[in-house]
């Protein structure tokens, strides 16, 4: 009997969501189902970061990710959180906080999928972190250390704010 109830609570746990994020589709069958949104304000390094996602993105599911600065409903959202400040996630950041400045969020939802910093450094912090979480790997610099894994079907359920252990990295 106590075998039974372990077996059910496992499955329960297993399929719960604790995050009480959202699964976002970001590519289907090689299509890229979400623009790469970044604000019409948007810093040279935050745009140089979202390109390089874009890219990343089309190397894994070899779906075409386009980078849009208008405003859009759906989206992979790139930038820090002044630049949406729609987003309702402004609160979070303190970017003139000297242990605050790298922290970022990354976070799904019905709207799409959030990548937000509260510096231009934190935001490329956040597009490594998500592109490690779908897989990607790089042991030292250069295309001989690069794991750069390939699924037509990428999708990704997050909600998670992270901060530096350290002032500086």
């Amino acid at each position: 009997m106590k075998i039974r109830l372990v077996a059910v609570f496992v499955l329960l746990v297993g399929h719960a969501n604790p995050t009480g994020a959202s699964e976002v589709k970001l590519a289907d069958d090689g299509n890229a189902r979400l623009p790469v949104v970044i604000s019409e304000s948007a810093s040279d390094p935050v745009k140089e970061t979202a390109k390089t996602l874009a890219d990343y993105l089309q190397r894994i599911s070899q779906a075409e990710f386009p980078t849009r600065t208008k405003r859009a409903d759906l989206g992979i959202f790139v930038g820090t959180s002044l630049d949406f400040p729609e987003s309702g996630i402004v609160n979070h950041f303190r970017p003139t906080g000297i242990t605050r400045r790298e922290d970022y969020l990354l976070k799904s939802d019905k709207r799409g999928l959030w990548l937000i910093g509260a510096t231009d450094l934190a935001v490329e912090h956040a597009v490594w972190d998500l592109l490690h979480r779908l897989g990607y790997r790089q042991f030292f610099p250069g295309d001989t250390w690069e794991v750069v894994p390939t699924t037509r079907d990428l999708s990704i359920d997050v909600d998670v704010f992270e901060s530096p252990d350290y002032h500086s990295r």
